[in-house]
């Protein structure tokens, strides 16, 4: 069964972005076949993953005919694929569709795929109509949440969206709830961390991706935490995200 995970919080700078982009190179690492889509205007994870480009997210949403292997573009890494956008997946790209196609053109578009084993969708910080074409073509929800007030406040709101998402897509589960950018040492992090578990409870991945400037760095060079954290002799973000796709996996097995 071919996993489609959304990375989804309606707040900015939770890290959505950084988990598709190494959680897509960890899983293509452990041998499985796995593609990341870019459904972020910003198009981060498109800079962030160099690829040889093959053919515009917005383009093939615009054709809507079902894409197939070849309409990826091929990454650096082995078995790691990439849609790519051009800063264009907005409300006003899907402004352009007729107003019955405009919720389910991604999900039109992937419905004959089954090539992978995973596919990861980086989406924007908006509950708007590309969020939600996200929500109805996945089967699962991942939530990066940061130990805050505000990220708890926006999660109740996001679950009220994946409920109504529910009411189109009745498959989509919740898969879980991830915390980043977690420092022990703060004060904030310590007084969130037992609201949070008691929350969400089960939902909530026991693996947290702890605060790391390295993620920014190899970012910026256009690569992954594993490749940038090699000559380093602590590898604290490989570390995480080597344990939460550990994590996920076992999951996934369970739900499915």
């Amino acid at each position: 069964m071919m996993n489609i995970i959304s990375i989804i919080n309606n707040k900015g700078g939770v890290g959505k972005t950084t988990i598709t982009q190494n959680l897509g190179v960890c899983m293509a690492k452990n041998g499985y076949k796995t593609a990341v889509i870019d459904f972020d205007a910003q198009a981060n994870l498109t800079y962030s993953i160099k690829h040889t480009l093959n053919k515009d997210l917005g383009s093939l949403l615009l054709k809507k005919a079902p894409i197939t292997i070849e309409d990826f573009s091929i990454t650096e890494y082995k078995n790691l694929y990439i849609l790519p956008n051009e800063k264009d997946i907005n409300s006003a790209l899907f402004g352009r569709m007729n107003p019955a196609d405009q919720l389910f053109a991604l999900k039109n578009i992937l419905k004959d795929l089954n090539t992978f084993d995973f596919i990861f969708i980086d989406t924007a910080p908006n509950l708007d109509t590309p969020t939600f074409n996200a929500l109805i073509a996945s089967n699962h929800v991942l939530i990066p949440v940061e130990y805050d007030i505000f990220s708890a406040i926006g999660i109740a709101v996001l679950y009220d969206n994946i409920n109504s998402a529910k009411q189109v897509n009745a498959n989509l589960n919740v898969l879980g709830v991830i915390t980043t950018k977690v420092h022990k040492g703060r004060k904030i992090n310590n007084e969130m961390q037992a609201p949070l578990i008691k929350h969400f409870k089960e939902v909530l991945f026991k693996t947290a991706i702890r605060t790391n400037e390295k993620f920014k760095q190899a970012q910026v060079e256009q690569t992954d935490i594993f490749t940038f954290e090699s000559t380093f002799s602590e590898k604290r973000g490989s570390e995480d995200m080597e344990n939460f796709s550990k994590e996920l996996i076992t999951r996934l097995r369970k739900s499915n």
